[in-house]
């Protein structure tokens, strides 16, 4: 899908945003859409499109582009020819890595080589990470890699956070008709990447059924999940129909490893459950322990603690050894309005925070406007 601003301009004025994610994909959409709202673009063109399109050469959108923006492009290979053309035709590139990282952090994420095979993964780090010198600028979505980028970095880092789109969207639709319905708890995957992650909760999440009666669904893809029935399977959707399908559930769970390479992720699956009016359950890490205050607008675990805390957040509700539903569930209608409240305010796409006046002004500066507006 493309967001075209404006008519195509033949002069050197107008920015393309090329991305290695698959275009429909759920990080890819909201980066995408979020950008082109924040960027505010008004006489200027804006073109967006994946730069693994072979349906289009994309060189053609660069001809008289001034700026281009490649979208996580230390994780393909196909950029190379893109980035010398841009480079050749004098445009100003940025790295857009949103929350991808190098090779070397991605082992961490539960990857288990060989000595040999681990010194093969840091040096493609490393070859990665001196790639990005050909750019002008970087753009990250998490305090952490902003972090981590800036030691070799430095001023070239800019911090641009995930945002939801504004605006209004359906939400009529809420399984919660008879208060005493068993709690229904939600996981949300789009790849079976992230099948380690899950692994580290689903025993606990299988206590939980057994002890308080809870349903569990599994929407996405996983090889893990498919080991067990105690979950009902539901095939994945696109990322808007997934915030409509997360009114069925009470609970939101994003099960992530404690590791570097996840508290570099950014928190779009606390954006989501926000959005729907749901509430979230999510490790103690990253952008989830920036955005979540525990117990106000959606719980946070600790590293090994996720049933000790689940019993921690019940307790209350457990009379003669059982769980009173309806007043868990009040419980979790207060949170769920915090959580909504708190994206309302702070993560959508018409709120402006500081990282979006540094990404609009360094906007402006490569494209070479004499004043820069940052009202």
């Amino acid at each position: 899908r493309l967001y075209a601003k404006a008519k195509y301009k033949k002069e050197k004025k107008y920015v393309v945003w090329l991305t290695t994610a698959p275009i429909g994909g759920a990080v890819h959409e909201y980066r995408l859409s979020g950008i082109a709202e924040r960027i505010s673009i008004k006489d200027e063109n804006l073109y967006f499109d994946s730069a693994t399109n072979p349906q289009k050469n994309i060189l053609n959108y660069i001809n008289n582009a001034s700026v281009v923006i490649i979208n996580r492009p230390l994780i393909s290979g196909k950029c190379g020819q893109i980035i010398h053309y841009a480079k050749k035709k004098g445009c100003k590139l940025i790295a857009d890595l949103d929350d991808a990282v190098t090779s070397e952090m991605f082992y961490c994420n539960g990857r288990y080589l060989s000595y040999n095979q681990k010194n093969l993964v840091i040096k493609d780090g490393q070859m990665q990470e001196a790639a990005l010198l050909s750019f002008e600028y970087i753009t990250v979505s998490s305090d952490f890699l902003k972090a981590y980028y800036q030691d070799t970095f430095k001023e070239k880092v800019f911090l641009l956070r995930n945002k939801i789109f504004s605006g209004k969207i359906d939400l009529d639709i809420d399984h919660v008709k008879e208060p005493r319905a068993p709690i229904k708890i939600a996981i949300f995957s789009g790849s079976i990447t992230h099948d380690h992650d899950i692994q580290t909760i689903i025993l606990e999440l299988i206590t939980l059924k057994y002890f308080y009666n809870f349903e569990l669904y599994f929407i996405g893809k996983s090889n893990v999940i498919d080991n067990y029935r105690d979950f009902k399977k539901l095939p994945f959707v696109k990322y808007n129909d997934s915030i409509k399908q997360m009114r069925y559930f009470d609970i939101i769970v994003a099960p992530l490893a404690f590791n570097d390479f996840n508290t570099a992720k950014s928190n779009i699956r606390f954006l989501e459950a926000g959005k729907a009016g749901k509430v979230i359950f999510a490790p103690n890490i990253g952008e989830f322990k920036s955005s979540i205050t525990d117990g106000v607008n959606g719980f946070l675990y600790n590293e090994g603690k996720f049933l000790d805390k689940f019993i921690e957040i019940t307790k209350p509700h457990v009379h003669d050894g059982k769980l009173d539903i309806i007043s868990f569930r009040k419980q979790l209608s207060v949170l769920a309005k915090a959580s909504q409240k708190t994206v309302e305010e702070k993560y959508t796409t018409s709120t402006h925070s500081d990282d979006d006046l540094d990404f609009k002004y360094l906007i402006n500066k490569l494209l070479d406007r004499k004043e820069v507006d940052l009202s």
